[in-house]
């Protein structure tokens, strides 16, 4: 029939190319004219291999597209990975000054006048001189963590972090004033600007560990970061 007549046809130009076989030179007229001939039952007809071939190229494109998408993906998330943030980024990004405009200015052991003293400048960011203030009002009232946290927050805003790291270390360890939770968070931020990482995850270990608490997904952050 005519399939076997073309199949005779594509052998003898075999021969006369050399090397090129019929098969090669039949897919090569696939690629070029995006047709070939087909026998069903005795017959033979054309077809568009441009046509039929479509949805298989589509679906291909699309996996193609797929997996680079996927590779990109996979390549930020490493990069990443592989550069994590330093200690000093990772205090100044969870650093801000305790926010004192709603502390009670009420003290039975301490005149209004002092607690004044301290306060505003302590909120209008004057640490040098809201911590003598502050010192003061301790020395009135030893039994109170308030003055002292505060202490603690002036040396540290003014980069004493020494002696911020004493403070908040002496309210933890007291365990019984309301500070306790700030004065650990601070202290954990004083570890980290010092690149003391053990004292780091003992502090931020502990807010963490809380089932509740202002801290606590802040400090998970910072574990997870180290």
């Amino acid at each position: 029939g005519l399939s076997a007549a073309f199949r005779g046809m594509m052998d003898g130009m075999g021969e006369m190319e050399g090397n090129d076989t019929a098969e090669e030179l039949l897919e090569a007229d696939r690629e070029n004219w995006g047709s070939v001939f087909r026998e069903e039952g005795g017959d033979a007809e054309v077809i568009d291999l441009t046509e039929t071939q479509k949805p298989r190229r589509t679906i291909l494109l699309w996996s193609v597209a797929a997996a680079v998408i996927l590779l990109v993906v996979v390549g930020v998330v490493w990069l990443n990975r592989s550069d994590p943030k330093t200690p000093a980024q990772l205090f100044a990004e969870n650093y801000a000054v305790y926010d004192a405009s709603q502390e009670s200015r009420k003290n039975v052991k301490v005149p209004r006048p002092m607690l004044d003293a301290a306060f505003d400048p302590y909120i209008a960011g004057e640490y040098s001189t809201a911590l003598p203030a502050f010192e003061k009002i301790l020395a009135l009232d030893t039994t109170n963590g308030r003055p002292r946290f505060y202490i603690g927050m002036c040396q540290l805003e003014l980069k004493n972090y020494q002696v911020a790291r004493t403070a908040f270390a002496w309210l933890v360890q007291d365990g019984k004033n309301l500070y306790v939770d700030q004065s650990t968070w601070y202290l954990g931020l004083i570890c980290l600007q010092e690149e003391d990482l053990a004292c780091v995850r003992e502090r931020m270990g502990v807010l963490a560990g809380k089932s509740s608490g202002f801290y606590r997904e802040a400090a998970g952050a910072i574990l997870e970061e180290i």
